[in-house]
């Protein structure tokens, strides 16, 4: 099947066009157990990290 470009606006129908603050809204408000899932993994490994900052500071200072 092939996209046919509209005469009037020259756009492809299909997707509706998103924003980009909308993005950060959709990941805040999703129910989606996939984007669940990479959230918690993401935020999940920044603990990670922050916990060895600061681990490897206190051996600084001992």
């Amino acid at each position: 099947m092939t996209a046919t470009v509209n005469a009037s606006t020259g756009l492809i129908p299909g997707r509706p066009v998103e924003r980009k603050g909308n993005v950060f809204v959709k990941w805040v408000t999703t129910t989606d157990h996939k984007v669940i899932g990479h959230l918690y993994f993401v935020t999940s490994f920044l603990f990670f990290l922050i916990g060895g900052v600061m681990a490897l500071l206190i051996r600084g200072q001992l």
